[in-house]
Order: C-alpha cells, then sequence, then structure tokens
C-alpha cells in the first residue's frame, strides 16, 4: 500500500510503505478477508472480478442445504457491501427449482454481468446463462428474461468458462456427456442470447481427443479472436494437460502444432489445465495440478504461440511447486503487468484440510522471492477449509482472491493481498476517502458516491482528455455518504477525468462516455 503525504500545493507524493506482497490487505473489510453468508450453509465463489468503478463482483452458488441457485455479491472498493446491487448487495437466480451454480462471470464494456454455470432438472444438467443489470436485476433484453439454457446431450452438460468478444457474442464453454465419457463443449450466442449460427453451423461444438475423456478448465481468446480452451484429456486416471485452439467460426485451427491440440504429460495420473492466460508476445500459460509426488503439485506451463514448449520458461517449459506437506490444487491464475506469474487454489499444510495458497513466478519461471515466503503465501480463511476459485488484479495492483470458506457457514470468501505492483495510485491512507463512479462506461448520466472523513467543503471538477476543464461544481457542509448524480447530455463521447477536491484529500478517477 501507499502513504499519501499532502503539500500545501494539494498534491500528493506516494512512497512504497513496507508491506510484504503476498500479506493480506488489513484496509480490506479490516483483516483482509471478507466473508459473505446468503443464509445457507454451502456458499462459494467461483469468480471475481473488478469493475472500472472499482467495484467488486463476485459470483458462485449458494445453496439452502438441498438445492444451489446462481449467487451474485458486489463489494466497495473497502470490501463494503455494495447496498445499490438488489439493496443488500446480494442477488440469487434460480432456473428450475434444482441445482443451479456459476462457474465463471465476465464484465461487458456497458457494464452488464454475464454468468455461466449449469442448471439442473433433476434428469440432466444444461449450459446456464444470465445477465445483469448493474443494479443487479435480471436483464430482459437478454433471451426475453435475462436467462438461458442450452442442452448438447441431453444427460450432463455444463459451461466453466464465460467470454465476452469484442463484438459483443458470448461465449460459453464446458463439458458434455458423449453417453460414454465427457468431451469439451462450446457455446456461442449473440448479443440477444441467441444460438450464432455463423458458429459451428448452429452455434454448438464438441471437441473429442481419440475417444478419450476431456474436461474443460479454463479458455481464453486472442485478439485476433482465435478461442483456446485448456483442460485435460485421458482415460479418468491418466490425463494429460490439454489445450486446443479454434479459428473464429469454430473449426480447430491447424496452424497450432499441426491438428490444433497440445497434449502434456507430466506423470502417470492425472495433469490437468485450470486456467489460461495470454502475454502481448501471444504465449499460452497454463496453469493447472500435475499428479507428481505422494499428494501432486501446482503445474505451470508456457507454450508458443505455434504450440511448443516455451524453452525460456524453466528450461523446458514446464514447473511444477510443491506448495505444503499435503494436497496442492492450483485452481486458478493471472499474468501481471510485469510478467510475473500467479498462481492459485488450495493446499494442506497439516492433512486436516485445504488454505488458501498462492504462489508467484518470475517470466522465467524461477519462484518469486519476493511474494510470501520464497514465492508462496497459504491463509487460513476462517476456521475449516478454504479453497481459492478465482483470482484478480484491482486497478492498484492488489490481489483479490475469491473462493469458499468457513466463517459459522460455509460462505463467500474473498481475500486481498499487496502484489508489489505500483500502479498509479493505490488508497490513501491518511486522510481517509473514497469515490466512486458508475456506470462506467457511462451513457447519459453519472452517479458519484464519496465515503471517508466527513468534510467542510468540496469541489468536484470533471476535464477532458487533453486537459480542459468541462465541468466544475463546489459543496459546503459536506455529509458522508454523499451522493451527486451529473447528467452527461451535453458530454461528447470519450475519456475523462474526475478529481474531488477537498482541504485535505485530492481523489482522481477515470471516466468513459460511450454512446
Amino acid at each position: 500500500m501507499k502513504k499519501i503525504q499532502l503539500l500545501a500545493t494539494f498534491l500528493f507524493f506516494s512512497c512504497l510503505l513496507s508491506a510484504q506482497p503476498g500479506t493480506l490487505d488489513g484496509d480490506f473489510d479490516g483483516d483482509g478477508i471478507v466473508f459473505t453468508d446468503f443464509g445457507g450453509n454451502g456458499d462459494g465463489a467461483s469468480a471475481i472480478k473488478v469493475q472500472p468503478d472499482g467495484r467488486i463482483v463476485a459470483a458462485g452458488a449458494s445453496t439452502d442445504g438441498t438445492y444451489a441457485d446462481f449467487a451474485l455479491a458486489r463489494y466497495f472498493p473497502d470490501g463494503s457491501p455494495d447496498n445499490s446491487f438488489d439493496t443488500d448487495g446480494k442477488v440469487t437466480t434460480d432456473f428450475n427449482g434444482y441445482d443451479d451454480r456459476i462457474r465463471d462471470a465476465a464484465l461487458q464494456p456497458d457494464g452488464k454481468i454475464v454468468v455461466a454455470g449449469h442448471t439442473s432438472d433433476l434428469t440432466s444438467n444444461n449450459f446456464a446463462l444470465a445477465r445483469y443489470l448493474t443494479d443487479g436485476t435480471l436483464d430482459n433484453t437478454f433471451s426475453f428474461d435475462g436467462k438461458v439454457t442450452t442442452a448438447f446431450s441431453g444427460v450432463s452438460d455444463g459451461a466453466q468458462a464465460v467470454i465476452i468478444q469484442p463484438d459483443g457474442k458470448i461465449i460459453a464453454a464446458g463439458l458434455t456427456n458423449n453417453g460414454t465419457d465427457f468431451d469439451f463443449a462450446m457455446v456461442r450466442y449473440n448479443a440477444d442470447g441467441t444460438l450464432d449460427n455463423s458458429f459451428s453451423s448452429d452455434g454448438k461444438l464438441t471437441t473429442d481427443v481419440n475417444g478419450n475423456y476431456e474436461q474443460l478448465g479454463g479458455a481464453a481468446i486472442q485478439p485476433d479472436g482465435k478461442i483456446i480452451l485448456g483442460g485435460r484429456t485421458g482415460d479418468g486416471i491418466d490425463d494429460d494437460f490439454l489445450v486446443v485452439r479454434y479459428n473464429t467460426d469454430g473449426t480447430i485451427d491447424n496452424s497450432f502444432s499441426s491438428d490444433g491440440m497440445v497434449t502434456s504429460s507430466f506423470s502417470s495420473g492425472i495433469d490437468a489445465v485450470n486456467s489460461l492466460a495470454l502475454d502481448a508476445a501471444g504465449k499460452i500459460t497454463a496453469i493447472g495440478f500435475a499428479n507428481i509426488g505422494a499428494y501432486g503439485t501446482f503445474a505451470v506451463a508456457r507454450y508458443h504461440s505455434d504450440g511448443t514448449p516455451d524453452a525460456s520458461f524453466d528450461g523446458d517449459g514446464q514447473v511444477f511447486t510443491d506448495v505444503a506437506l499435503y494436497v496442492d490444487l492450483a485452481s486458478a491464475g493471472l499474468l501481471q503487468p510485469d510478467g510475473k506469474i500467479l498462481a492459485a487454489g488450495g493446499a494442506d499444510e497439516t492433512g486436516s484440510g485445504l488454505a488458501f495458497a498462492l504462489v508467484r513466478y518470475n517470466a522465467d519461471g524461477s519462484l518469486d522471492q519476493s511474494f510470501g515466503t520464497g514465492g508462496i503465501t497459504i491463509t487460513y480463511a476462517g476456521t475449516g477449509t478454504s479453497y481459492i476459485n478465482d483470482v484478480a488484479l484491482q486497478a492498484d495492483g492488489k490481489i483479490l482472491a475469491a473462493g469458499s470458506g468457513f466463517a459459522t457457514t460455509v460462505d463467500f470468501t474473498i481475500a486481498r493481498y499487496f502484489s508489489g505492483l505500483n500502479i498509479g495510485l493505490e488508497e490513501s491512507v491518511v486522510p481517509v476517502g473514497n469515490l466512486v463512479v458508475h456506470p462506467n462506461p457511462a451513457f447519459d448520466v453519472i452517479t458519484l458516491e464519496y465515503s471517508g472523513q466527513r468534510v467542510e467543503e468540496m469541489e468536484l471538477v470533471i476535464s477532458d482528455l487533453p486537459g480542459k476543464q468541462v465541468y466544475k461544481e463546489s459543496f459546503n457542509d459536506i455529509s458522508v455518504p454523499f451522493r451527486r448524480e451529473i447528467d452527461l447530455h451535453d458530454f461528447a463521447s470519450g475519456t475523462y477525468f474526475i478529481m474531488l477536491r477537498t482541504p485535505m484529500l485530492h481523489i482522481n478517477r477515470s471516466l468513459v462516455i460511450a454512446r
């Protein structure tokens, strides 16, 4: 984190404090961890995303002990619930009265939230997607009621990943039961939720590798629109890393490893990709699990854009990390802007259950010794088993990890860690204040919400990209929280900068107006 010192000119200079990368950020809900209970005893977050205004969206499932529903929660940047999201910061959605679970989420440029997973009617599971407006209500322009289901086999289908294309089309990827075992399955939808028939002729495709069992772990999209899926293939006992690349129309891309597919075997057991990340050079980083040793390890492999192993990554394109004495499972990961790789999941130090686990690597595959202890951080989130399902970076570089943990019940669990990244200004310690701008991108109206110390004077200034001041307003004797709506009809499309100034504090935010 950074401490902001005020000069007489009201300008701030920031300096890094001694917060160790990989340690919890106590400014996040007081101790670095937030638990959210939906009222049952089986809540868990599978995905976490950060909105442009800094608010945090977590998505997963909530169960009443019998059946689960789609569940979402939204938080302010300090970890407090955002009660403008369905009045209490939480939303649940039922499809058929039985099990419904979110596995992944994505944010559209207009702020709408798309989630994907599966729904059950007790006889079969199907792909299930829902789209929400920024206030948490279902978007009725998406398949009339905000919900879409898609069947492949009519037996057991489910989405594990969702991607928003630049043209607004939505890709959901997962698996389907072919009657014997499972195959990769992918669907592309138009922005209104209808199937995109330009994709594999009917909007749906499946991929089977030599008659083997396949299971999806992650998905990514290249800047040229090609789609990459990662997971595992095998007989369910001896499974290998699997990475497949598709052209934009859903056909296999044979320029990738000659047949569009790459498999990597690390052990005689189950090796599985659970997350994918792409860098600017087109290299593919696959993060997951390898059945090495008695209990398995975190596994990371990096490939060139043609599918060949990247030998600059630890000499052979492969890295394995024994995190704890017992089970290690990596389920999520990301690339930092500085090229470092973050892998996350669960690790069992004592044989009594998993805890939050993060491992950070340098770009060459070596452990980042500046992070945690020797590149590894283990956090006990609550009093029982806890596990990370997804990670994200905030605009200030801090790391968000989402999953499940046990407080008084099994709850959504979000932890925030220092990263050591120097990206912009992190939120100040003294004085305290936060400004949230929503929606962002905006169209006709924005709402500004200031929370923090009560102030007697405040000035609000909006400038365009070249620096010309286009809006200014002053306020006196401000009560906190302070809320202000601004009409944007006279503003042109583009990028703007918002500055909130008080005698003791400057807060800057960017705003995009898109029409």
